[in-house]
């Protein structure tokens, strides 16, 4: 019985892609589905953290800013 529940609760913690178990963070939202570490099946990124970037000295909007943990799923 407990590894019933054990297994329910891995379901229910975490996402499976391709036989990889990746964690969603919540704290995290993304809607970029081409990410290596989106989550699938929710819009929430899997890191535990991300390096947001800038494209010049001074942003002062969000196109000037990026995501910079990014990787494309497909390489």
């Amino acid at each position: 019985m407990l590894i019933f529940f054990c297994i329910i609760f891995l379901f229910l913690s975490h996402t499976i892609i391709g036989g990889d178990f990746l964690n969603i963070n919540r704290s995290i939202g993304c809607e970029v589905t081409t990410c290596k570490y989106h989550a699938k099946e929710q819009p929430y990124c899997s890191l535990d953290n991300i390096q947001v970037v800038q494209h010049n000295n001074q942003a002062s909007s969000v196109e000037e800013t990026d995501c910079g943990s990014f990787k494309n799923e497909l390489k």
